[in-house]
């Protein structure tokens, strides 16, 4: 059976992948073992073949590749089926993020805010990667064999997500193939880079953790017992605590978290925990992508508690990335959740701002106002806001209406119609009523 000598080679393989692609490491500071001569061939510098990516990472994408083949044949499944903890196990250490990508989430902002890993790979140029192609080869174990992969893989996530510098082997060392063992090397990975970036392993984990979010919530829907909410929380929790001090760890955090709000709706406090965890990856120091899934990670966690808490208004708007029309709607949610779960009496400090800054947006780029009505509309579910958004609004649209219809400013004409009614309009032409009155019938408009 050919996949017997693939899988074989694949778990022989693993902790060389992580030693020189995972953690950057020469292949000289491997240990002297048997099993891993063949990484001393040549081919593995110097390319062979012109199109051919040389190197342990073009051996091991080929190698990953081909597995990926074998498991699309349903006559090796019984045999797949018997094995499916060990294989999962050895799949799952292709998981480890690259060294050269560690980087990537401060040069691409919505790295952690896309709906697929692959996506944010395409836009900073990376050919697919191992980790992406593991992903599809998990996926591809979900899709065949159901729930007693999900399983499986909780089991490894939440492993690694609590894995800390005394803990045991992340990935155990006798599941593999029976004829296979190959403590050595691993213990040796463990020992030497495991202890001392233990972080690498959690954001394996938690990445983990997220791609199977959904698949956790069917089960629990279905009312199947083996997912474990509660130690999901439990490291969660502890990682709230354990990742402030890491950027990326703290993005990865915010982005499963984000995905496994549904999951999570039972416990108010770890919502709470994530929540307090986004304000914090809202402060400056943060890159634009850790503030991208921060503010989702608030908007979704904030939406499912069932004791609504009160933000702290200032420290989330006074740290928002720029607005502009790319990251307008991800804004937009949080601008609104935290005006509508915030102290109402720091509206007034930021709403004439805000408006403007929405009512400029749609004239520069002569949209349809969408953003601005909706902003509205969804702060007027607050009747005691009322007041103060005509207050803040009048300042600003008062001159626009006060040069209708001939104004010339691009855009002008076109978002005035949109962002009010028709009949608002015709009363500004014909009547001229004040800003005031004009305001509040857009305002009624837009309930």
């Amino acid at each position: 059976m050919i996949l017997e000598p693939g899988w074989k080679f694949l778990a022989i393989h693993a902790p060389i992948y992580q030693h020189s692609v995972g953690y950057g490491r020469p292949l000289e500071q491997l240990p002297d073992d048997p099993e891993l001569h063949y990484v001393r061939c040549p081919f593995l510098d110097l390319s062979a073949f012109e199109d051919d990516e040389p190197g342990i990472e073009g051996m091991t994408r080929q190698l990953v590749d081909l597995i990926g083949t074998f498991i699309l044949n349903p006559g090796i499944h019984p045999l797949l089926r018997k094995g499916l903890g060990p294989f999962a196990y050895t799949l799952c250490s292709y998981l480890l993020l690259p060294q050269e990508q560690v980087e990537d989430y401060k040069d691409y902002a919505f790295y952690f805010i896309e709906e697929s890993y692959s996506n944010a790979e395409i836009e900073l140029g990376y050919v697919e990667s191992i980790r992406m192609l593991s992903t599809r080869i998990i996926e591809t174990l979900i899709e065949t064999f159901g729930n007693a992969t999900v399983e499986i893989l909780m089991n490894i996530a939440l492993e690694n997500i609590s894995f800390k510098k005394n803990s045991a082997l992340a990935f155990p060392l006798k599941k593999s193939i029976s004829e296979y063992e190959n403590a050595s090397v691993h213990e040796y990975m463990v020992e030497s880079y495991n202890r001392h970036e233990v972080w690498r392993k959690n954001e394996l984990g938690l990445y983990l953790l997220g791609l199977i979010a959904d698949d956790l919530f069917v089960a629990t829907e279905k009312g199947q017992k083996f997912v474990n909410v509660d130690k999901i929380i439990a490291v969660l929790s502890e990682m709230c605590k354990d990742s402030v001090e890491n950027p990326l760890l703290l993005g990865r955090l915010l982005c499963t978290g984000s995905g496994c709000v549904q999951l999570l709706v039972k416990s108010n406090s770890i919502l709470k925990e994530l929540v307090e965890a986004a304000v914090i990856g809202l402060r400056g120091r943060y890159s634009e992508s850790v503030k991208y899934i921060a503010c989702k990670c608030l908007v979704r966690c904030v939406h499912q508690m069932k004791e609504l808490p009160i933000l702290n208004t200032e420290e989330i708007l006074d740290n928002l990335p720029e607005f502009d029309l790319d990251n307008i709607n991800i804004l937009t949610e949080t601008v609104t959740t935290t005006f509508l779960y915030g102290n109402p009496k720091t509206l007034g400090k930021y709403i004439s701002s805000i408006l403007k800054t929405y009512l400029q947006l749609s004239i520069d780029s002569e949209g349809d106002g969408n953003e601005i009505k909706y902003l509205i509309s969804k702060l007027l579910k607050k009747e005691e806001y009322t007041g103060l958004i005509v207050e803040a609004y009048v300042p600003l649209i008062a001159p626009l209406i006060t040069n209708y219809p001939t104004a010339t400013e691009p855009g002008l004409t076109r978002v005035l119609y949109r962002i009010t009614s028709s009949n608002c309009l015709n009363c500004c032409t014909c009547l001229r009523p004040s800003a005031v009155r004009v305001t509040r019938l857009m305002l009624r408009s837009f309930r």
